[in-house]
């Protein structure tokens, strides 16, 4: 039985390792491709959640809650249009093994802009937030 459980669990520690030495800059396999593709998702995700609370925070400074909820509901706006459109991108490749890594991919460029387009256009009023 301890003989099953390890060759049950071994390939998971070999991914586990594995995933420490990735070079993204370098990425040979669609699962390297993709777990450098995840961490920026992740990293982008933070730029903008921190962004949005620097912009309500702001709003409510300025110009009082009726401006922070049109915001906050432009957000989800962006968020499922961005969701629906990589969606899209995804179904391009089909059952391929890019599709989960062009789809992540989708929503790292739609985030990356994102964060520049909120830093340009709300940076005078967040500067200090």
């Amino acid at each position: 039985m301890k003989y099953f459980m390890l060759l049950i669990f071994l390939p998971y520690s070999l991914v586990a390792c594995a995933n420490q030495d990735i070079n993204c800059s370098n990425a040979v396999n669609t699962q390297q491709m993709r777990i450098c593709a995840e961490e920026n998702l992740n990293q982008l995700n933070t730029e903008v959640k921190e962004l949005e609370s620097k912009i309500m925070l702001a709003l409510i400074d300025y110009s009082g809650e009726e401006h922070s909820n049109q915001f906050i509901t432009l957000q989800k706006k962006w968020t499922n249009f961005v969701e629906l459109q990589c969606i899209n991108v995804r179904g391009l490749y089909g059952r391929g093994s890019l599709a989960g890594v062009s789809y992540i991919n989708c929503k790292n460029k739609y985030l990356r802009d994102r964060v520049k387009d909120l830093s340009l256009t709300y940076n005078e009023v967040i500067a200090d937030k």
